[in-house]
């Protein structure tokens, strides 16, 4: 499922902001120590991680950068290293110190701005246990496996768990710490049929009152890596045309540092696709038996 694991992350926070259990106002420090936090967001010389709060979090607009995505990562650093090269369960903490390392992209709540970075969804998988006082697999369990009866989706928690390859570029991988580390921001396996259950359940308003969508219908453009994708509260949307709007939670494998040419689905009987190298959309027909 890799980043389609966001929305699950996503509805356990609305979730438990539903039940008055937190707020997305709250500040950061409220979950966090002041260890962790101190240097996550230094920009221009200017402290702002006390600031940061849930919702910078789930719209993407804390500005923190993303230990996958950042340009200047080579093949040597860990995060690449642990990608390509081996097996290794990167912790919360080893993420933090990866993302301090890196410079913020923009101070939070920067009008018209956002980032698409895993830090955010991984710190709020470490809040989702903190209200809960449940390991997140369990709060997946309480808040979505459960009630939607989905028996093939779950949270790995050890390798007796089945977890299946993944893909870099050309590259046919095994590695099941790797994505059990990915936890609240890509770590969940499922199938497609369970998939479309729960998806037909987010915005149907089965596990939270879907009125909150009005709310969180407040998008912005994320970095050009991404296509013509923007972020809402804890979702993504993709405009094609004025008259038809994607909601789409990319997942493509590992969030790979070089996206492939080209990002491709099917609408108005076309192949319609997203060139990174020539940033525009490109269209072919295929035939209606297709």
């Amino acid at each position: 499922m890799v980043s389609i694991t966001k929305l699950f992350t996503t509805t356990c926070i609305l979730a438990l902001l539903e039940q008055g259990r937190l707020s997305l106002d709250d500040k950061l420090i409220k979950y966090f120590d002041k260890s962790i936090l101190t240097g996550l967001h230094v920009y221009e010389g200017k402290e702002y991680s006390f600031e940061l709060t849930i919702f910078d979090l789930l719209f993407q607009v804390s500005g923190l950068p993303d230990s996958f995505e950042d340009e200047r990562r080579t093949v040597t650093s860990p995060v690449m290293n642990a990608i390509i090269y081996k097996d290794e369960y990167l912790t919360f903490d080893m993420t933090v110190a990866e993302t301090k390392s890196q410079k913020p992209r923009f101070i939070p709540q920067t009008p018209s701005r956002a980032y698409y970075a895993n830090i955010n969804f991984d710190m709020l998988g470490e809040i989702i246990e903190k209200v809960t006082q449940r390991s997140l697999s369990d709060a997946y369990k309480q808040f979505i496996f459960q009630p939607l009866n989905l028996k093939m989706t779950y949270l790995p928690t050890d390798e007796s768990d089945f977890i299946p390859n993944v893909y870099y570029r050309d590259k046919c991988l095994y590695r099941p710490q790797l994505i059990m580390g990915r936890r609240a921001s890509g770590g969940c396996v499922s199938t497609a049929q369970e998939l479309m259950v729960f998806i037909k359940a987010f915005w149907n308003g089965k596990l939270f009152d879907k009125s909150i969508f009005k709310s969180l219908s407040i998008y912005r453009r994320v970095q050009a890596s991404k296509g013509p994708i923007r972020y809402g509260g804890g979702y993504m949307q993709i405009p094609l045309s004025r008259a038809i709007i994607f909601l789409w939670e990319r997942a493509s494998c590992l969030d790979t540092p070089v996206l492939p040419d080209h990002l491709p689905f099917i609408i108005q009987q076309k192949i319609c696709t997203w060139s990174v190298t020539s940033a525009k959309w490109q269209t072919r027909r295929f035939p209606l038996d297709w």
